[in-house]
């Protein structure tokens, strides 16, 4: 299974992704095998007003290499 997120690239089985309130994405498309995801949020108070999109990055995998 995979998800593809807009240019940021490819998310497989035990990949995590973090970025941070509002930050623009998309599309997000699933592969040819669906696609299952937990998605974890939390409120505005941890939301930092200086934050900058365009430093997002990929932060990890958990899949065994």
């Amino acid at each position: 299974m995979r998800l593809t997120v807009g240019a940021e690239g490819v998310y497989r089985v035990g990949d995590i992704r973090w970025v941070r309130a509002g930050t623009y994405y998309g599309p997000e498309v699933a592969g040819p095998d669906g696609c299952e995801f937990i998605l974890v949020g939390m409120s505005t108070a941890g939301l930092r007003l200086d934050y900058d999109p365009a430093n997002a990055t990929r932060m990890g995998s958990l899949r065994p290499d």
